[in-house]
């Protein structure tokens, strides 16, 4: 449940910044109720790595949808990528089915009604990659 807090926590600041072009400390000055600290650090790491591995995130996702164009995708659905995306590629802390169904949520409760079809396919190719990277050390 707190990882789950603090996957929302980091998909509304990855939101605002996106959408009103702010910066991580100006998008948490918009938080009114906070929650608790570990659940804050948690969420500000996976901001702070999303933003300094974004332009990889953005490629891979921009690769894998349908029109291959970023801006094309709603913001929603684009940070719900971009967080779970960076989960994948660079957390070693939650197994890959939790991360997808926990992006899955934030796109259902956030996103359109075709959000969570979206994300799944998307995040569905993602995963299928990395398990074939990481069975051919040749790929690595």
């Amino acid at each position: 449940m707190r990882r789950q807090k603090a996957r929302e926590t980091a998909f509304l600041l990855l939101y605002r910044m996106d959408m009103g072009g702010l910066t991580m400390q100006e998008a948490e000055e918009c938080v009114e109720h906070r929650p608790d600290p570990d659940i804050w650090h948690r969420a500000r790491e996976w901001v702070q790595g999303v933003s300094k591995h974004r332009t990889r995130i953005d490629a891979i996702i921009a690769r894998l949808s349908p029109n291959r164009d970023l801006g094309r995708i709603s913001s929603t659905d684009r940070n719900v990528l971009r967080l779970a995306t960076f989960e994948l590629l660079y957390g070693k802390d939650a197994p890959a089915a939790v991360i997808a169904d926990q992006a899955i949520k934030l796109a259902r409760k956030y996103g359109s009604p075709d959000s969570n079809r979206f994300v799944n396919g998307i995040l569905g190719s993602i995963i299928r990659e990395n398990e074939q990277i990481t069975a051919d050390p040749n790929q690595r």
